[in-house]
């Protein structure tokens, strides 16, 4: 269960760093991102 949380917490904590990227610089956020999204 601990992994878990921490696989959600990760993923919240990407989820509040990339989204300000995303909107300032969609294309570099895109290329970044891509590998860990798909």
């Amino acid at each position: 269960m601990k992994m878990a949380d921490d696989q959600l917490w990760s993923d919240f904590l990407v989820g509040r760093i990339a989204a300000p990227i995303a909107e300032s610089q969609p294309l570099r956020a895109k290329s970044l991102l891509g590998g860990t999204m798909l």
